[in-house]
């Protein structure tokens, strides 16, 4: 299974990979947000992956954030 996992940003987005067994994730790439969609477009092309993973920001006390909108708006 080939899992990747994005942390969006309003700049940036960080993507990591994980290992062949899903146990443990790794830093990949970092996009600008802007461009995200066709750097999915171009991955999916070449077949990067086939499981897709979104963080969603909490607080620190576990309520959503202005973070956690944008997050479920933008997927």
């Amino acid at each position: 299974m080939k899992i990747i996992a994005f942390d969006l940003g309003d700049v940036h987005t960080g993507i990591a990979r994980a290992d062949e067994l899903g146990f443990c994730a790794a830093p990949y790439t970092t996009v600008d947000t802007k461009n995200l969609i066709s750097w999915i477009e171009q991955a999916i092309t070449d077949n990067l992956f086939d499981t897709v993973v979104i963080g969603l920001p909490k607080t620190l006390k576990g309520t959503d954030s202005q973070q956690t909108i944008k997050v479920i708006e933008y997927k």
